[in-house]
């Protein structure tokens, strides 16, 4: 654990920061930041209920099939199985790991197949749920190899309907080439890459266009049924901003019915939102009155979303609060991430702990309450009392 992490764990106990999740009869199945513990979120009760401690990958997509969630591993090397209801795991061999991290870049469910896609070989493995048989398309991975090695940083990868479209995002900058890819089918072809910009963010697929975020401030509209290309100029955000210094503000971006939420990176804490009956823009104030969030250098605030039954979910990625828009009037509700129910965690954290002689229970790691309540037992490496105090000091002042 790093000393930044370690700082989280000892500010943020009870907060569950999330970005890779799925939604489950409006129910949510999430992996939890540093913990890496799979929970199911109750917001209504203020709580969590542990559904995994198998904290052994960080994952970084799912998707779900039924009642199976199924997590990439974030070096690329499993994909795994949850049933939700039996909290069985099984284990599936990707062989993505090309860097140490951000190896896959989506897993998305089509016809009882679950595909995962490579971020860096571009390859695509394709489980089948029903035999439990797994196969390897290599058609991207094919070209990239042949025109693309030296040039390819990653490959990007949106959704729309039974099409993934594929972005390889290339050395020299501002320079990429797309491909699409029909899930039904599993047949690859290019596509003319004057159809897309290259200064994009991030894109979303709603109505059967694909929105597409750019850091010029400007947002591109392709209506793919009939392969016309709009374009925005979001005017009033680039007036509020410093043309110069806000180039990479953002992250990414939600489509509903009546506006268009962006959300912001690492150096910028303003939600905007797009209205799309007078085409203005606006920064977003309606937050929490406790509302607030990390600060992690290199981190967005805001990552992985989920349109849902009538609702886009925004995951708490470094915030106290996550978002539920509804897809029809373009409202919000946040919900808070402050929870109770991790006692669990704690006490097979601690455990682990015990059993490995070579490592170190401090009380910054885990509640005070808990942390006093094993200082009653047998536990041999404890850390000593120059740290319980500075923790029983802060309740007081």
């Amino acid at each position: 654990m790093t000393d930044k992490e370690n700082d989280i764990q000892k500010e943020e106990k009870g907060i569950a920061f999330f970005e890779t999740f799925e939604v489950i009869d409006r129910e949510i199945y999430a992996q939890l930041l540093w913990k890496n513990i799979i929970v199911k979120i109750n917001s209504n009760k203020n709580k969590v209920e542990i559904i995994s401690l198998d904290d052994r990958y960080r994952f970084k997509q799912c998707v779900a099939e039924k009642n199976i969630i199924y997590f990439a591993d974030n070096l690329g090397e499993v994909l795994v199985s949850l049933d939700i209801k039996s909290k069985k795991q099984k284990l599936y061999h990707l062989g993505f790991h090309e860097q140490e991290d951000n190896n896959i870049a989506t897993v998305e469910s089509f016809d009882g197949n679950i595909f995962c896609v490579s971020a860096y070989k571009g390859l695509i493995s394709i489980l089948d749920t029903k035999s439990e048989t797994v196969e390897l398309d290599d058609s991207l991975s094919q070209i990239i190899d042949r025109d693309y090695k030296e040039t390819i940083k990653y490959v990007n990868c949106w959704r729309a309907d039974n099409v993934l479209y594929f972005r390889l995002v290339l050395e020299k900058e501002d320079t990429s080439e797309w491909f699409q890819y029909d899930l039904s089918e599993k047949y690859l072809k290019k596509i003319d890459k004057d159809i897309f910009p290259n200064k994009m963010v991030d894109a979303y697929y709603y109505d059967k266009r694909l929105y597409i975020l750019q850091d010029d401030f400007n947002l591109v509209i392709w209506d793919i049924e009939e392969n016309v290309i709009n374009k925005i100029f979001l005017k009033d955000i680039y007036q509020m901003c410093d043309s110069n210094s806000s180039k990479g503000i953002w992250s990414t971006l939600v489509v509903t019915d009546k506006n268009i939420w962006i959300f912001p990176l690492e150096n910028c804490e303003d939600i905007c939102i797009y209205d799309k009956t007078d085409n203005t823009t606006k920064i977003y104030k309606e937050y929490p009155q406790d509302f607030r969030y990390l600060h992690l250098a290199g981190w967005a605030k805001y990552a992985k979303t989920k349109e849902r039954a009538g609702s886009v979910y925004v995951s708490s990625r470094l915030s106290n609060y996550f978002l539920i828009i509804d897809i029809k009037t373009g409202e919000g509700v946040w919900k808070a991430s402050n929870l109770s129910g991790f006692r669990e965690y704690y006490i097979s954290f601690i455990n682990r702990i015990n059993q490995a002689q070579e490592k170190t229970l401090y009380e910054q790691n885990i509640p005070l309450s808990i942390y006093l309540d094993y200082l009653q037992k047998d536990t041999k490496n404890v850390a000593k009392s120059e740290n319980i105090g500075e923790e029983i000091w802060r309740k007081f002042v």
